[in-house]
């Protein structure tokens, strides 16, 4: 059975049928609706209503604005939730998470392009420092009678982003080897020169080698 939508000027109605109709004190303008038109029309352009309006002639309806076909459900959906209350769907709730996410995701990321070391296992590598020893020698100047002190130098270039660098220096002899650090902290393409003395050599345990390496923190 065909069912029919009909608008007052504020709000739109049904569906109803042809009994339902009667009730309704339909006119000749009255904007009506049914499945399988494209728009709304009047009442007295649609035959099967033409029985049920009446002689006399209200005001013409002043359509505001176009109002589009309602959506149509299946009759028998309808019937069965009919006497169900309806539910309004609250967005509240997802708006509140999505903006906790983001504020989450903020500080995260803001944390990691500080310190890009602060999750273990990942390394920014776009930001971090890529420190390289450019120069590094050795002396034995304040050596005494037994003691056999010395400084090791270093010249050390950051290649890569701003940030902390630890510098570690390696003094090798027979079979001992002792190794002091110094954080720095350098600006992309800045350097710096380093040195590092070890009094803990002698004379009578070898020959005395070298090593700087520089790794970023």
């Amino acid at each position: 059975m065909k069912k029919f939508y009909l608008h007052n000027g504020t709000e739109q109605q049904g569906p109803f049928d042809i009994d339902e109709l009667k009730t309704k004190n339909i006119n000749k303008d009255t904007p009506i609706w049914h499945e399988g038109l494209s728009e709304w029309t009047v009442a007295d352009k649609i035959d099967e209503l033409k029985d049920l309006l009446k002689t006399t002639t209200p005001p013409p309806f002043a359509e505001k604005q176009k109002i589009p076909p309602p959506i149509t459900k299946p009759l028998q959906k309808e019937q069965a939730t009919s006497n169900e209350p309806k539910k309004k769907k609250s967005y509240f709730g997802i708006i509140v998470t999505l903006i906790v996410l983001l504020v989450i995701l903020g500080g995260g990321v803001t944390m990691i392009m500080n310190n890009p070391n602060a999750i273990p296992g990942f390394k920014l590598e776009i930001n971090t420092p890529k420190p390289t020893v450019v120069t590094s020698k050795a002396d034995g100047k304040n050596s005494g009678l037994f003691n056999a002190r010395t400084t090791v130098y270093a010249s050390v270039l950051n290649q890569g982003g701003e940030g902390n660098i630890l510098v570690t220096f390696y003094v090798y002899q027979g079979s001992k080897t002792y190794d002091k650090t110094k954080s720095i902290y350098l600006s992309a393409g800045q350097s710096q020169d380093l040195e590092m003395t070890f009094e803990e050599v002698d004379y009578l345990s070898g020959d005395i080698t070298y090593n700087v390496e520089a790794i970023a923190q």
